[in-house]
């Protein structure tokens, strides 16, 4: 980068920096999140009361209260979880709120990405897939830390369209079933 490293601005040698922690695969931090990371080290030091660690859990569990009622289901509230990031397992919801005939010919019919990759076509919502953080398969994986509250709802909706969808082409599927089955009676 320099023949001489004493001569680098501050500020090259962060953005530097962080890309070297990128490259090593850990976190790559930019300049602006590293200074509100030494902000937040600071005010964990300083402020004994932790008020602002409190308000961002209230507002972290509020988000994931929100998205649930986005997907219409109840939330049930847990002390042990941390709600920075969640998981929606939607082979769990299609089973509980749609039934496990559904839930089966969907697993059989429709591949476990698809759920992330329609959400990002249909409603513009980036999901990861749960099973690459170890989650069920089914499931998408959502950060709750990221967003303006109002855009949890949404999701939780996207993601019931979704399942919704699914459960449209099932019924479809059940329709043409005996039509089918007719036709090929028919022939024989």
């Amino acid at each position: 980068m320099a023949l001489e490293p004493l001569k680098i601005r501050m500020i090259d040698r962060f953005v530097a920096n962080s890309r070297d922690v990128a490259q090593n695969h850990t976190v790559g931090l930019g300049t602006p999140q590293q200074a509100m990371m030494v902000l937040f080290s600071l005010a964990e030091l300083m402020h004994e009361a932790k008020e602002h660690r409190s308000r961002c859990m209230e507002i972290l569990r509020e988000r994931v209260a929100t998205c649930a009622d986005g997907l219409g289901i109840e939330h049930i509230s847990d002390p042990m979880f941390a709600a920075y990031y969640g998981e929606v397992d939607l082979e769990f919801w299609l089973r509980k709120y749609v039934g496990e005939e559904v839930e089966e010919w969907i697993k059989r019919k429709v591949h476990p990405l698809d759920i992330v990759f329609k959400l990002a076509e249909d409603y513009r919502v980036v999901a990861l897939d749960g099973g690459g953080f170890q989650g069920p398969n089914w499931s998408c994986h959502l950060s709750f830390a990221n967003l303006n509250d109002s855009a949890y709802e949404d999701i939780g909706r996207a993601i019931r369209s979704v399942a919704r969808g699914y459960l449209q082409a099932f019924r479809a599927s059940e329709e043409q079933a005996p039509t089918r089955a007719s036709a090929t009676l028919a022939k024989a």
